[in-house]
């Protein structure tokens, strides 16, 4: 019987609304960090914290292409590496943590056309809840704030984020935890995600079933999956199909 169910984030839960949305967020956090920087009396130029902020993204992303992540501290100590910010770290960490991990605040992504109505009926058909997240600029702390303001973080049971596990999907630790945080087993569980790799075949591997959101109709591509869905409207009739309530 499936129990539980487990949602990715990015392009499931939530999506960017416009072409613009994340050239709009990387400006908004450069602007944001070099603003608080001169408050506190660093003489920098806003173009010194943009060229800092694009070699930052490259050691970033070189972690993630190991299947890694740092936690929000460190992201921060690499940015300010990246500056060449030596003196004064301990009393810039807080105030980047906001200008810095909460910029996305000023620049709120959409939900998914459907996601709430959804959560609200697995929540009465009995349903444990939980996500599984890959983050980025933005940590975990940051995207329950969002999530809050959405109005959706009242339903999940637990979070898990790639920055506070320090492993990103497809590692399956990172769906185990949340399997153990909800306290149910992989095959009475279910994961949905818009990612073939890191979301159904991650989840099928630890054995939990995979549903895919092909919101824009590419089909099943040739890879198993244990269900297809193109609007949320149609997950609680799948997941009842699979052994739901």
């Amino acid at each position: 019987m499936i129990e539980a169910v487990t949602f990715d984030l990015w392009h499931t839960v939530i999506y960017e609304p416009d072409d613009n949305y994340t050239q709009r967020s990387r400006m908004i956090r450069i602007k944001d960090t070099w603003r608080t920087l001169k408050d506190l009396g660093y003489e920098i130029s806003h173009d010194e914290v943009k060229v800092g902020y694009h070699y930052h993204n490259f050691m970033l992303e070189d972690v993630w292409s190991e299947e890694k992540d740092v936690s929000e501290r460190t992201q921060i100590r690499m940015l300010l590496d990246c500056l060449n910010i030596k003196k004064g770290r301990k009393e810039l960490y807080a105030p980047l943590m906001i200008s810095y991990g909460e910029a996305l605040q000023k620049n709120m992504p959409a939900l998914s056309d459907g996601i709430e109505k959804t959560l609200k009926t697995l929540k009465k058909r009995g349903y444990s809840i939980g996500m599984i997240s890959n983050t980025g600029h933005t940590s975990g702390r940051g995207m329950k704030i969002i999530l809050d303001k959405l109005g959706v973080l009242k339903y999940f049971d637990t979070l898990t984020f790639s920055n506070e596990m320090r492993i990103r999907k497809p590692q399956t630790n990172i769906f185990a935890r949340t399997l153990g945080a909800l306290d149910v087993k992989p095959k009475n569980s279910v994961h949905v995600g818009d990612d073939v790799v890191n979301d159904v075949f991650a989840a099928r591997k630890v054995g939990m079933k995979g549903i895919l959101y092909d919101k824009d109709g590419r089909g099943r591509m040739g890879r198993k999956v244990d269900g297809i869905i193109s609007s949320f409207e149609e997950l609680p009739g799948v997941l009842q199909d699979l052994g739901g309530p």
